[in-house]
Parts: structure tokens; sequence; C-alpha cells
């Protein structure tokens, strides 16, 4: 016969002989506790990319480095609370935000390259960033966004020179409208086989006049 250990701290019934509903409950369990994947939803998708951001700690020290991104930190989610805007995550250097409005993601990245050069104008270590836009239809899981929405914004950011606010052709297109767009030709960006036409979005004030 064979005897089953019931000694304190030990449990009488081992996982294999669970029953089927038990099985089940926590089957169901597991599922309710697992972040769902959110179908395609159309989005405009922005990143900012602080210029010269690997030289900042050896340079100014890491303290001083530090500052400035934070800096960096409190003006973009002062722009991203002004234009409904969501940040997805932290990139060290820079944010990657999501839009449902591609319009609001537009005025969000003028609203941000102009509060940057208004820190500029006081500060004793300016801060130069880059901006990168696309939008589309991105995946998003456990609040994170995937696809190639994501990262052309992400190459198009790259592209971009210090100051600059560079769009994929989707946004320019959405922003009909809006006559403060240059032409930038086709870019060959990393992972994608054809070049990418890019407009830069123009922010300061004289360039609307």
């Amino acid at each position: 016969m064979k005897l089953t250990d019931t000694s304190p701290g030990k449990s009488s019934m081992c996982p294999s002989r669970l029953s089927r509903h038990s099985w089940a409950a926590l089957a169901i369990l597991c599922q309710q506790a697992r972040p769902r994947m959110v179908g395609p939803a159309h989005r405009a998708i922005m990143f900012t990319d602080i210029v010269e951001s690997m030289e900042m700690p050896a340079r100014l020290g890491d303290a001083v480095a530090t500052e400035l991104v934070r800096a960096h930190d409190a003006l973009v989610h002062r722009a991203l609370a002004r234009c409904d805007g969501r940040e997805v995550k932290h990139l060290g250097d820079g944010i990657m935000a999501a839009f449902d409005s591609t319009l609001a993601a537009v005025e969000c990245a003028r609203t941000i390259q102009q509060s940057f050069e208004r820190y500029n104008r006081a500060a004793s270590e300016p801060i130069h960033i880059r901006i990168g836009l696309d939008c589309g239809e991105p995946v998003e899981d456990s609040r994170d966004l995937f696809g190639a929405t994501v990262q052309r914004a992400s190459r198009v950011c790259s592209a971009a020179n210090s100051d600059q606010i560079l769009v994929a052709s989707s946004i320019r297109m959405e922003c009909a409208e809006d006559a403060r767009f240059v032409d930038c030709g086709y870019k060959s960006l990393k992972g994608f086989p054809q070049p990418v036409q890019v407009f830069q979005c123009e922010w300061r004030a004289e360039a609307s006049g």
C-alpha cells in the first residue's frame, strides 16, 4: 500500500492528480493574466532622439548627461499631454509615442521642437533632437506596438538631422491641407528594400510666413 506524505508544508495532492476541471480553471486563469494582443488600428507613431547622446556622458559626465535626458523627457511628456499622445516606451535617449490622430502627432512634433528651442535659449548646455513620424496600422501587444509603421518611423527619425522633423509620405498625405512640408525626396532606410519618400515638417514660426 502506497502512503501519501501529509507532513506539514506539503500538499496531499500532486499536480498529476488534479482533476480535469481544476486544469481547465487553471488554464482560464493563465489566459486572463496574459496581456492580450490588440488588432491593428490606425495610429501615428513618433520617435524622438537626442542628437549625439552617446557622447554626452564622456563629454559632460554621467550626472549632467542624466539631467539632460530628464529635461528631454519632461519637455516631451508635456507636449504629449497637450496633444493627446501616449508614450509607448522610453528608449534611453529618446521616446516612442503613439497618437490616434495624425494631425495631433504632427502638432506634437512641432510643439516639442519649439519647446527645445525655448529651452536652449536659457540653457548652459543645449539639447538638440531629431524627430521622425509615420502612420499606419501597427499591431499592439502588451501596450507595445510592432510592425512596418513603427520600423519606418524609427528609421525616418534616424535619417533626420539635428532640430529637424522628418515624416513619411503617409503623414504628408493625411496632412494635405498643411502647407508647411518640404519634399526631401527618397531616402534608403535600413530594413526597407525600396527608398522611402520623406518630407521635412517645418516648425519654426518664420517658416509659415
